[in-house]
């Protein structure tokens, strides 16, 4: 048996050589079977996963036959410990015959290991004839990490290549999607999310690397948006083709790139290439959306919330502040009540110099230029109760956001609301009230709101 010799790195002089390497990852639609148990929280473990095929052609270059314990890692090397996303249902053929497979705890290879770190490889024996080509398939189930419903990752390891002999002649690593990829559905803002000089070209991305001395713990990372968001994408771009001047269609477009987008945390929009296109692309949608349908709230809303989380100031010359206000009015008008407005509303608040504004006629957003104090009028100064600070949210029809997409409900704010109840009315230290409103429509002209 020589000394060392598998697919993991080790010590000694093997004569085999690997002669190709070729792997396919497939992306699967379905989310991973099963339940989540609270140990796959802690390993960050979400439900998108990977059938992955690995097909390696051997050479024993020698004149002597090599009988040897082949290793193949369960786990990436840096992945170690009772917490480690191990690979699931291995098979392995050897020129086309199944094998058996046993599991072993053994050195995980990686330089930045701590010392005596281990993990689990599966061994299996194979015997390399002198000269003679010796195929190795291996099959396996991987989980994707990430954070559940936004982006996550697969890992592919190439460093225990290097315990064979020379050189990887050739070796191609392929990522293959259930949709067209593009940068819009890959998250690449650094090698750590995704490994350079990759290709893509319809649903696949691809590695290719000829003469590759592999180095210790060397991986291939991918980082992509959710199947399931992107799936959203998929499903409404065919719709603003078939039916241009529906804005529900473009609505439903413009909510399924901004929930693609916003990513980090579920909230907050990705700054990768991909990301800003995806940005342009959900306003745009919102744009006509708002456009085709002005009395459909749904679509100011939601317009709004995008151009609140695309902020970079929040001063009062923000453009994109003053867009937000814009739709936000827009919203109000259609729907004083509009819970989805009225949360931006909030999380707006402790961005910009914004309040609401509400009346017996309803409510609208203004900017001020000056921290505003709250008078009180005298029919409701002999109340002892002090008005209330939290924003009325009435259990209206809105459209669902990233974050309240898994929950179904609003998410929690730490800062308090903008409505005081129909009596109450905001005073400036000054006077400079800038309102963005859209001119008022007569109560006739409303339109109820419309379950979606």
């Amino acid at each position: 048996q020589a000394q060392g010799s598998s697919l993991a790195p080790g010590q000694g002089a093997t004569q085999v050589v690997m002669e190709s390497e070729n792997v396919v990852l497939v992306v699967q639609s379905n989310a991973w079977r099963g339940t989540f148990t609270p140990l796959d929280v802690q390993r960050g473990l979400t439900r998108d996963w990977a059938q992955v095929q690995a097909h390696f052609s051997m050479r024993n270059v020698s004149e002597l036959s090599e009988t040897m314990g082949v290793r193949f890692p369960l786990s990436s090397p840096q992945d170690q410990g009772p917490l480690a996303n191990e690979i699931h249902d291995l098979a392995v053929r050897v020129d086309g015959r199944s094998v058996a497979t046993r599991r072993i705890e053994g050195p995980s290879g990686f330089e930045g290991a701590s010392e005596g770190a281990t993990i689990g490889w599966a061994v299996f024996d194979v015997t390399f004839p002198p000269g003679r080509e010796v195929k190795i398939d291996v099959t396996y189930s991987l989980r994707a990490t990430g954070y559940a419903g936004q982006d996550w990752r697969l890992d592919y390891v190439l460093g225990t290549g290097a315990g064979w002999r020379g050189a990887i002649g050739h070796a191609e690593i392929t990522l293959r999607l259930p949709y067209p990829v593009s940068i819009e559905n890959i998250v690449d803002y650094d090698p750590g999310w995704m490994t350079p000089g990759y290709e893509l070209e319809g649903s696949e991305i691809r590695w290719s690397y000829a003469d590759l001395e592999p180095e210790a713990g060397q991986v291939v990372t991918a980082t992509l948006v959710a199947v399931d968001l992107w799936r959203g994408v998929v499903k409404a771009e065919p719709a603003v083709i078939a039916r241009a001047e529906d804005g529900a269609a473009w609505g439903a477009l413009a909510r399924a790139t901004k929930i693609a987008l916003c990513t980090e945390k579920g909230y907050w929009p990705r700054q990768d290439a991909g990301g800003r296109h995806l940005a342009e692309r959900s306003l745009a949608a919102y744009e006509k959306a708002t456009t085709l349908a002005p009395d459909d709230a749904r679509w100011h809303a939601g317009y709004a919330e995008l151009l609140a989380r695309l902020l970079t100031s929040g001063d009062a010359d923000d453009p994109m502040l003053r867009r937000a206000i814009v739709q936000l009015n827009a919203a109000l008008e259609l729907e004083p009540t509009n819970a989805q407005a009225l949360q931006v509303v909030e999380d707006l608040r402790g961005r910009g110099s914004i309040a609401l504004e509400q009346s017996a006629s309803g409510a609208r957003v203004v900017m001020v230029t000056s921290t505003p104090t709250v008078s009180v009028p005298p029919a409701a100064a002999s109340n002892t109760s002090a008005p209330s600070r939290t924003a009325t949210r009435a259990a209206a029809t809105h459209e669902p956001t990233a974050a309240t997409r898994a929950t179904g409900q609003a998410p929690a704010s730490g800062r308090g609301g903008g409505c005081f109840g129909a009596a109450a009315t905001i005073a400036v230290a000054a006077p400079l009230l800038v309102v963005f409103s859209r001119p008022r429509r007569s109560a006739a002209g409303g339109r109820a709101p419309s379950a979606h």
